[in-house]
């Protein structure tokens, strides 16, 4: 009897486990990602797999390819995007079913405009030209019935690199100036970090890459003349607390991400084609990826990959442990699956012609 009943508490202890890990699977969900197309096309991805779980069309056309005109809310799992070639409108779907919730009926007069939805607020923020009134407005709505709020007053002067806190409360608009942070829910200026101080003088260019955990992304080109290949060097700045990393000397000229973390940097090395005139005719990548350690400055490995002439990197998945090239190989639109851990092409994967954005989400 004695065995019995340990054995029937073995039972219950692995029941009540097996219980609690599923209930924290359910709770944690699965990671896709969307790769969305100017026509439309939705290819849903298993970044597990890296393999398509899905293609539909939203039925609309000419979504825009400027920063926030496709926005993820993965709280409220809404996907707002902004669409049409002259005269662009915003809809609002539901992320998961790809299900058109509602059309906002805005006609804006210029093709940038732009959602911005705060993961933690009952509101979003559309950014347009308003035909009707004759002038540039930043609205607010309500996220749950979509109806207007009001028209923000001050204008909130928000660039279209724009990043999160890590506890979702500001919002970082970063410039070469200066970022500005927001308050996440009303988008009111809370404070302004200049930026110029910063950067090296007297170099022959620098810029801003990405921006992530709190952590911008510098790239100093330190080439002495115009006509010398780009030679860039690469850093990060903490938003919160001004320090700055040590620079990552690349001598090389490329495209650089940081990972989700802010602890690795992806930089994809990249060659300037000149036409007769001497102008950029294109930009041709050299098929190598290389990952460097922020903290330590050291490249970790490299990747070569193959494609016909420009790639870019399409997106890092939230592990940091991949990066999603896009590029046409043998003359094929396609995302190449690198795998940043092994440094090998993990996956080729053929997509349409037309997508532009890739946009990750939790179901």
């Amino acid at each position: 009897m004695k065995t019995l009943l340990v054995n029937r508490y073995k039972i219950s202890i692995i029941i009540c486990v097996c219980l609690i890990l599923l209930l924290a699977s359910e709770c944690l969900g699965k990671t896709y990602a969307y790769l969305i197309g100017s026509d439309g096309t939705v290819v849903k991805l298993d970044i597990d797999t890296d393999t398509i779980a899905s293609t539909k069309n939203l039925g609309i056309y000419d979504i825009q390819s400027l920063a926030q005109s496709v926005t993820v809310d993965d709280t409220k799992k809404l996907l707002y995007i902004a669409y049409g070639r002259l005269t662009p409108t915003v809809s609002v779907f539901n992320l998961k079913t790809l299900q058109l919730k509602k059309n906002l009926m805005i006609t804006s007069g210029y093709g940038d405009a732009r959602i911005i939805a705060p993961p933690l607020s009952n509101k979003f923020f559309v950014d347009c030209w308003d035909t009707e009134r004759n002038g540039r407005f930043f609205t607010s709505f309500d996220a749950t019935t979509f109806t207007k709020i009001t028209d923000l007053s001050p204008f909130p002067v928000i660039s279209f690199n724009i990043r999160y806190s890590t506890d979702k409360t500001k919002l970082y608009s970063v410039s070469l100036v200066k970022v500005d942070v927001y308050n996440a829910d009303n988008l009111t200026l809370i404070k302004s970090i200049p930026l110029k101080g910063i950067f090296t003088p007297g170099i022959f260019g620098y810029g801003i890459d990405d921006c992530e955990n709190e952590k911008i992304l510098i790239v100093e080109n330190i080439q002495k003349t115009k006509d010398e290949p780009g030679q860039y060097n690469l850093y990060t700045y903490s938003i919160e607390n001004g320090t700055k990393t040590n620079k990552i000397i690349t001598g090389m000229q490329g495209v650089s991400s940081l990972s989700p973390d802010a602890t690795k940097i992806f930089f994809s090395e990249e060659q300037e084609v000149l036409a007769a005139d001497s102008s950029i005719e294109y930009v041709k990548s050299l098929g190598r990826l290389h990952v460097y350690d922020v903290a330590t400055g050291q490249e970790k490995g490299a990747v070569n990959f193959t494609v016909d002439q420009g790639s870019g990197i399409a997106g890092v998945h939230p592990s940091g442990n991949k990066v999603y090239m896009s590029g046409k190989v043998a003359g094929i639109s396609s995302l190449l699956v690198i795998d940043v851990v092994n440094f090998k092409v993990a996956k080729t994967i053929k997509i349409p012609d037309t997508i532009q954005s890739m946009e990750f989400w939790t179901e």
